[in-house]
């Protein structure tokens, strides 16, 4: 069998960078991706279940705004879970997809300064869909302030 590589040619000389494919699981493709980009890839803390959103959306406390609704259950746990939730009305496959980039970005920088053991819900409006992240961000910690839920409040009112 040939020997395939997954680097460019300058690079197949160095014998960190060669990467021969193998069996699933292999070490040398984990330490690859290791050396590549510094860590492994974490989970990110998501809702993913049907009952966990509608037990958000049954038990949660909600405050909204232009461009976001916020659902917010306290948990207890370790740390926050955020779902988000943008429908169809809202536009096509890529605008949703890319206003959940958007707050799962804000999400993922503020994590640290939100008040953990929450599940949150985040159900985007029509309204945000030409928005850009500084309106998105904003937005979402607006919210966040609304619902108590960030250590420094001050910052955000």
């Amino acid at each position: 069998m040939e020997e395939r590589y997954w680097q460019p040619e300058e690079r197949r000389a160095e014998p960190d960078y060669q990467l021969k494919l193998r069996e699933p699981g292999s070490q040398e493709i984990v330490a690859f991706f290791v050396l590549l980009y510094g860590e492994k890839m974490k989970n990110f803390p998501s809702i993913k279940k049907n009952r966990d959103f509608q037990e958000v959306y049954r038990l949660g406390k909600s405050y909204a705004n232009k461009q976001l609704v916020m659902y917010v259950k306290k948990t207890g746990g370790p740390g926050n879970r955020i779902g988000i939730s943008v429908s169809k009305k809202v536009g096509n496959s890529v605008v949703r997809h890319r206003l959940t980039r958007l707050l799962r970005e804000a999400f993922r920088l503020h994590n640290s300064t939100l008040k953990q053991g929450s599940d949150i819900v985040v159900v985007v409006r029509a309204t945000a869909k030409e928005a850009d992240y500084k309106i998105i961000e904003r937005a979402f910690m607006h919210l966040c302030g609304l619902h108590n839920i960030v250590e420094n409040r001050s910052e955000y009112d």
